[in-house]
């Protein structure tokens, strides 16, 4: 006998079957599993649920027997006579649907051995049930003024649970797990509100931090304008400075000269003759006063 179908097992023998006998087998699990899809929808625990399980393992299996043998007394294969009778493949559709269902919902997740008859949860299963279990006493038995306090330790264990298989299975948990999961989170933040200190804590982090990045982009805005501002102005400053600085004359050949050329103005020189020699640059320098007696092209002599 079958788990949750109530109905006798059946072995081919010989490839062989009765091919009616296995049909109407399959057309009461398939009926019976939809039926028991529709009721298990909300909450969701068409997983877990064992007669949902017997039924879809049963019209499975059942399916399986109509693809791959042959009819006792005509010995024509099953599916030549109830799967392909016509183009739109009826029995086809429902069991694409039914086998759509069980496997969108990873509900296989839920079970150590995929392919056996019989229900043997896994261990990650029986820890999480065991501890929404531990937590739902601890809500029903509870005011909501404590909810929060004294449940606690079990909501934690239940998300450690849910989140370290999820992260280890990259998502594909069994729905049935994370229906109840989704149903115990919003419980506990929008029905006894337990999560709102911790809202509450996020959102003035948040917006602590905003703070500090603002006030950190206007710090380094303003010194790199006003760095900019400042270098420019300096570079300017020197260049004006080198342009307007007049030249200065050189003392120590200046001086030099003037001894030399005074000693021989004075030999060669009368005492009364009094030259003045006047750059002819029109610069408004300072004019140089030559201590030679020889004219430079760029002099004029003038005499006083």
């Amino acid at each position: 006998m079958l788990v949750g179908s109530g109905e006798k097992f059946i072995e081919p023998v010989n490839n062989t079957v009765v091919c009616s006998e296995v049909f109407q087998l399959f057309h009461k699990c398939t009926g019976k599993f939809i039926e028991v899809a529709l009721d298990t929808a909300n909450p969701f625990t068409l997983c877990t649920n064992e007669h949902a399980f017997g039924y879809y393992r049963n019209l499975t299996y059942f399916f399986n027997l109509l693809q791959e043998n042959y009819d006792k007394k005509t010995g024509i294969i099953c599916s030549e006579e109830y799967l392909n009778k016509n183009r739109m493949s009826v029995i086809g559709h429902i069991v694409a649907t039914s086998k759509g269902l069980w496997e969108s919902g990873n509900c296989d997740d839920c079970y150590m051995d995929q392919n056996n008859l019989y229900q043997n949860f896994s261990l990650h299963t029986i820890e999480f049930q065991k501890a929404h279990a531990e937590y739902a006493n601890c809500s029903r038995n509870s005011n909501a003024s404590v909810i929060c306090e004294k449940c606690m330790s079990y909501y934690l264990r239940m998300n450690e649970l849910f989140d370290f298989e999820k992260s280890k299975k990259e998502g594909h948990i069994c729905f049935d797990l994370e229906d109840i999961m989704n149903k115990t989170r919003q419980e506990w933040s929008v029905v006894y509100k337990c999560c709102k200190n911790k809202r509450d804590s996020l959102k003035a982090f948040y917006s602590l931090f905003s703070t500090i990045i603002i006030l950190t982009f206007v710090f380094y805005s303003t010194i790199y304008f006003t760095g900019s501002s400042y270098t420019e102005t300096t570079t300017l400053d020197a260049r004006e400075i080198s342009n307007n600085q007049p030249m200065q004359p050189n003392t120590s050949s200046s001086s030099s000269s003037s001894s030399t050329g005074s000693g021989n103005s004075s030999k060669e020189t009368p005492k009364s003759d009094k030259k003045m020699l006047i750059n002819d640059d029109d610069s408004d320098d300072e004019p140089n006063i030559l201590s030679s007696p020889s004219i430079n092209r760029n002099q004029i002599i003038l005499d006083n």
